[in-house]
């Protein structure tokens, strides 16, 4: 636990074991760790918000107020920045597909173990 901890700032409750999930709340009760209900994780959004807006990063890429509010780049040479922009976004759109495909596996598995 403390080297996943360590390793990544941040772990899966569901994913461990019913015993380490035990030490986990005597942590947690303890005041060593803390606990959060969202989908990502502080540096998952962290990753978002540098690609997407400024509200984490000042050198961000700001790409969703630069498409949505109508300040991207519009000359025929600047294509080239849109497929970049564009192939940004498809990865991140994976990744959350991924995300929320692995909380209804592990929600689907932990039906099964109960």
């Amino acid at each position: 636990i403390l080297q996943d901890l360590y390793n990544n700032g941040f772990i899966s409750y569901w994913k461990y074991s019913f015993e380490m999930r035990e030490a986990i709340n005597m942590m947690e009760s303890k005041g060593l760790i803390e606990f959060g209900s969202s989908l990502l994780s502080k540096q998952e959004c962290d990753y978002f918000n540098y690609y997407l807006n400024r509200s984490s990063f000042n050198n961000g890429l700001d790409l969703r107020n630069k498409y949505s509010h109508g300040t991207q780049p519009n000359r025929e040479e600047d294509m080239e920045i849109h497929k970049s922009n564009y192939i940004i976004f498809l990865r991140l759109m994976v990744l959350i597909i991924i995300k929320i495909n692995d909380e209804i596996c592990t929600n689907d598995e932990l039906r099964k173990n109960n």
